[in-house]
């Protein structure tokens, strides 16, 4: 996913999509960095929603009982996606989960952001100082959707949400920024435009990078390839790749008539149905044929299931290529 980003440079892990697994992460972090004798602290963040996890469980056992200099740090937002925390837990507040393993607990307004501040600043100390984990609980609330395909409409009563937006934790510090003359009239502004500018920028810079070589889907993950995936995806990966750049077509036969059963446009072409259509024609297909066999590839597992297929034999005669006229 590609939000899930990180940093060795500013030591920032990846996130991991499923719910709580960062949790036991950073609580085994911890304990290497305590059994190394260094003097690094691991906070992790993670939702109301991770309490019900059992890698919250295994992870404030874990640090609790060994002493990890780790923060546990909950963002209460009330919603697990379309879930509210009182379907989460039975107790008055999640701040009360943590007394269960030994472990020092503060609940804070997390829309104050100087409350975050000091809370997460004095469990860094203590932890420093050979005192553990603490867990701390802010209270929020999740002002938008969970993702894009989520519609918060359908389950956020309209008036909590009217309530929470008035304590907008941006708009609360720049008010107090204001206060104490930290902000004069019109700095907030030339601040936000600033940043405006520089996400514009590093975006168009995003926009102009190829995309990954299909064969590091595979690379990424494992060092040597298990035998089963060798078997599957060993060869194909490389060869769509190379194919990829110049343009070419897949075209995949019956094992036992030769009929033709699909057509792939490999490359910049990759989902254009009309142009399989088109080529399909032009070696004989019936409409009969195009009805039931020609469909385009919306996704990259459909077209890697597809290759292996192939590779494996299973269904279908061979994978022949065809230079695509320019």
């Amino acid at each position: 996913m590609p939000g899930l980003f990180g940093s060795k440079q500013y030591r920032y892990v990846n996130p991991s999509a499923p719910i709580g697994t960062q949790i036991i992460q950073a609580a085994g972090a911890g304990f290497a960095h305590k059994y190394l004798k260094e003097k690094f602290v691991n906070i992790v963040f993670f939702g109301d929603g991770a309490t019900s996890s059992s890698d919250f469980h295994s992870g404030l056992n874990f640090g609790a009982v060994f002493k990890t200099p780790t923060i546990f740090f909950c963002q209460n937002n009330h919603w697990a996606i379309s879930v509210p925390l009182s379907k989460q837990t039975g107790a008055a507040s999640l701040v009360d989960k943590a007394s269960g393993y030994g472990l020092p607990r503060i609940q804070i307004d997390g829309n104050d952001i100087l409350a975050v501040y000091h809370a997460v600043h004095d469990a860094a100390q203590r932890a420093r100082a050979g005192g553990g984990p603490t867990f701390i609980e802010a209270i929020t609330y999740r002002a938008g959707p969970h993702t894009s395909s989520d519609d918060p409409t359908r389950f956020q009563p309209k008036k909590d949400l009217e309530k929470w937006k008035k304590l907008d934790p941006i708009t609360r510090f720049e008010k107090y920024l204001y206060s104490k003359n930290f902000l004069k009239n019109g700095h907030a502004k030339e601040i936000r435009g600033s940043f405006d500018y520089e996400i514009n920028n590093l975006i168009s810079k995003a926009e102009k990078y190829s995309p990954p070589p299909i064969n590091t889907l595979f690379s990424d993950v494992y060092s040597n390839l298990p035998w089963h995936l060798e078997e599957a995806f060993g060869t194909y990966p490389r060869a769509m790749t190379q194919m990829a750049e110049d343009g070419y077509v897949k075209v995949i036969a019956d094992k036992a008539t030769g009929q033709l059963l699909g057509v792939q446009i490999i490359g910049s072409d990759a989902l254009n149905l009309i142009s399989e259509i088109a080529l399909a024609l032009e070696m004989g297909a019936t409409v009969e044929d195009l009805s039931f066999t020609i469909h385009s590839h919306l996704t990259l597992p459909e077209m890697i299931m597809e290759a292996a297929d192939a590779a494996l034999n299973k269904a279908i005669h061979q994978v022949t290529l065809v230079k695509v006229k320019k």
